[in-house]
């Protein structure tokens, strides 16, 4: 009978569509280890503002390496989000702003611990993020453990937002001077 019900109750939770697990402190359900801090460690962070956010004007791209390299991408241009985009005479396509900040690869993993320890590293990665803004999508390799997940879990998106805050913050504002671009969806 147990059993049936918990059958019944994991079917229902697929079927609607349900998101990623939750734990009491409102982190994603996610796996716990120690980074030993490698240089082929790396973590890419692509944060979707929420509209009209006062904090960030348009969408970033981090990225993090264990060598120590820390480098953010943001603006309208599709650079930002998309890694392959190859249409440079979109309006908006030199609409950017790049900044890198170098690290020790000791403070580099103390930083991907953090990540770790948000969640970044989930459980159950497929269906954590219900579509709404403010939204992080992210993916890597920490330890050899590889990684993949598109949330909008508050804890983790606002370590993402805290990051760029402390660390990108003048990028961040020459980035809010640049024009919009209407939104677009990637393919």
């Amino acid at each position: 009978m147990k059993k049936t019900l918990l059958r019944a109750a994991a079917a229902l939770v697929l079927a609607a569509g349900c998101m990623a697990p939750v734990g009491p402190d409102g982190r994603l359900v996610h796996k716990q280890f120690d980074v030993r801090g490698s240089g082929l460690d790396w973590m890419e962070f692509v944060y979707t503002p929420a509209p009209d956010s006062p904090r960030f004007a348009h969408p970033c791209r981090l990225e993090l390496y264990g060598s120590g390299l820390a480098r953010l991408r943001t603006g309208p241009s599709p650079q930002v989000r998309d890694d392959f985009a190859s249409d440079p005479s979109d309006p908006h396509w030199n609409d950017l702003v790049v900044e890198s900040l170098a690290m020790t690869p000791d403070e580099m993993r103390g930083v991907m611990q953090v990540f770790v320890d948000e969640g970044v590293v989930a459980e159950f990665p497929r269906r954590a993020s219900s579509g709404r803004l403010p939204s992080v999508a992210c993916g890597g390799t920490v330890n050899t453990e590889k990684f993949r997940l598109a949330t909008d879990n508050s804890a983790l998106v606002g370590t993402v937002e805290d990051f760029l805050e402390t660390n990108f913050g003048p990028a961040l504002r020459a980035a809010a001077r640049l024009p919009k671009a209407a939104p677009r969806r990637i393919r």
